[in-house]
């Protein structure tokens, strides 16, 4: 399945159940590499 999603293009995927705190580093660190492209579209 993680091939297949990767393959169709997702930058990451979460599985269910979602474990929050571990959910939460994820979208930090999406922030952080969106961040560091100053031209990026804002999210």
């Amino acid at each position: 399945m993680e091939v297949v999603l990767f393959e169709a293009g997702a930058d990451d995927f979460v599985v269910k159940p979602v474990d929050p705190p571990r959910f939460l580093l994820r979208i930090k660190a999406v922030l952080r590499r969106r961040s560091s492209d100053p031209f990026a579209d804002i999210l």
